[in-house]
């Protein structure tokens, strides 16, 4: 019996176009996160989102008790970079109005808020000079949590005075 393979924009077209547009680096994600952020759908990414980012602040904090600032910086950069896939993933959760009434969004906003309190009290934590290391991650997580907030709370068209 004779097998053909098929060329690789036959695959392309296969595939959908929300599944070709999910790329997440090997470096910040396990292969088994990364495998299953590709497969699911956008609340269920957050949840994956959620514990993933509460494994790297754990990890931060970890480091913060060790004293071992290099590492701490190193993470930093690395939660710094995977708040933007959050945030990417985050938005299609937006284009569905019905996501507003999705009680695991509820959670993650919540668990992201218990993560950015603990990441300004890591913060605190730290000598003067590094401090800055732990600025983007944590201003990244707390716009995130923003943005969640007012769309489960329908707040997109008025002001919110924070």
């Amino acid at each position: 019996m004779r097998y053909r393979i098929l060329p690789a924009l036959a695959l392309v077209v296969v595939l959908p176009a929300c599944l070709l547009a999910r790329d997440y680096s090997y470096d910040l994600f396990t292969v088994e996160e990364v495998n299953k952020l590709r497969m699911a759908t956008p609340v269920k990414c957050a949840r994956l989102h959620e514990q993933v980012v509460a494994r790297y602040v754990k990890a931060v904090q970890h480091a913060v008790q060790l004293r071992n600032y290099e590492r701490t910086a190193r993470l930093g950069d690395q939660l710094s970079q995977v708040m933007d896939y959050v945030l990417r993933d985050i938005r299609e959760c937006f284009d569905n109005p019905k996501n507003r009434n999705n009680k695991q969004l509820r959670q993650v906003e919540i668990q992201f808020r218990k993560d950015a309190v603990l990441l300004e009290g890591i913060q605190r934590d730290l000598p003067l000079i590094h401090r800055e290391s732990l600025d983007p991650p944590v201003r990244k997580l707390v716009y995130i949590r923003r943005q969640l907030f007012r769309f489960i709370n329908n707040l997109d068209e008025e002001t919110v005075i924070e």
